[in-house]
Formats: structure tokens, C-alpha cells, sequence
């Protein structure tokens, strides 16, 4: 006598009982792994905007330093200009100067009975052509020329006769600058 005991339904309700707690097990898993993965997303994505935010800031003031640049380039080309057009005014004053101290110094040195008949200027040198009565007005001409203090020692190059006795010479002359001329053209200590 055989009694035959039915096991299949309790392996089969314990199959059902496995496979639902499986499933169960992997919705919660791909649930909490969905939600991790979503957290870090969201982390990763506030950093993000955090990051772009600072991006903006910064390219916000490159743009306003580069415009500060830009102005402070213009500035100085200005500065620039401005110094170029200083030293031609300085340049302009010295030669106006200079000028009127040379003349000054030539009608102070004119010795009786010379005539300055041409000059020439070049730069600092001056050539000078002139007529005088006799020898003796040639040298005091060039001894009151070499005292005074805006010129160098002339050099006389040649003395000719002329009608009536009259001596004919040309000379030539440095124009010496004068001290306070030059510190300025050197500019400041």
C-alpha cells in the first residue's frame, strides 16, 4: 500500500513565492538605482549651473577689463601724442629762442663800419658775409663775435678787397645753446 504524497504544490507556491520576491527585489533595485542615478544627475547638474554662473562672472569681467584695457591703450597713445606734440613745441620755442638770442648777439657784436651784407643758417652753424672799411674793423668784428657768450669762435674763411678799399670777408660760426636749453631738451632728472 503506496500512499502517494503530493509535493508539487508546495514547491510550486514556493517557485511563485521565489519568483515574486525576485522581481520584487529587482523593481526596488532598479527603483533605488533610478533614484541614485536621478540624485546624481542632479548633483552633477546644480554643479553644472554653479560652474556656468562663475563662467559667466568671469567672461563678464574679461569683457569689462578688456575695455578697461582698451582705454587705458587709448590713454596712453594719447599720452603719446601729447608728449610728440610737447617736444615740437619745444623744439619750435628753442628754434624761436634761438633765433633772437643769435640775432641779439650778432647786433651786440657789430663793430663800427661792418655791414653784414648775407647770412645763412644751418642747423647751429652760421655762415656770415659782411663788408668792412679796413683790416683793423675784420679782427674787432671777429674778437667782439668770439666774446659773446651765445657763440663759439668764428672762423674766418676768406677776406677780399672790394671798391674803395673795402674789405669783403665771410666767416663762419657755431651758435652755442645755452645751458638751460638743454636740460630741457633732456627732460626731467
Amino acid at each position: 500500500m503506496s500512499r502517494n504524497i503530493n509535493l508539487l504544490a508546495w514547491r510550486e507556491a514556493r517557485r511563485v513565492k521565489r519568483t515574486r520576491m525576485f522581481y520584487i527585489t529587482m523593481l526596488l533595485s532598479g527603483a533605488l538605482g533610478a533614484g541614485l542615478g536621478g540624485a546624481v544627475a542632479y548633483g552633477y547638474q546644480k554643479t553644472l549651473v554653479a560652474q556656468q554662473q562663475r563662467n559667466a562672472h568671469i567672461v563678464a569681467h574679461i569683457a569689462h577689463f578688456d575695455d578697461e584695457i582698451a582705454q587705458a591703450e587709448r590713454y596712453q597713445k594719447e599720452v603719446t601724442h601729447l608728449d610728440q606734440q610737447l617736444a615740437r613745441f619745444k623744439r619750435l620755442l628753442m628754434a624761436r629762442t634761438d633765433t633772437l638770442c643769435l640775432f641779439n648777439d650778432l647786433a651786440a657784436s657789430l663793430a663800427d663800419g661792418v655791414t653784414y651784407r648775407h647770412l645763412e643758417r644751418r642747423h647751429n652753424q652760421i655762415n656770415i658775409t659782411a663788408v668792412a672799411q679796413n683790416e683793423h674793423q675784420v679782427s674787432e668784428q671777429l674778437r667782439r663775435l668770439a666774446e659773446q657768450p651765445g657763440l663759439d669762435a668764428p672762423v674766418l674763411s676768406e677776406v677780399t678787397s672790394g671798391p674803395e678799399g673795402q674789405r669783403n670777408f665771410t666767416l663762419e660760426i657755431a651758435q652755442a645753446r645755452s645751458s638751460s636749453l638743454l636740460a630741457d631738451k633732456e627732460g626731467p632728472p
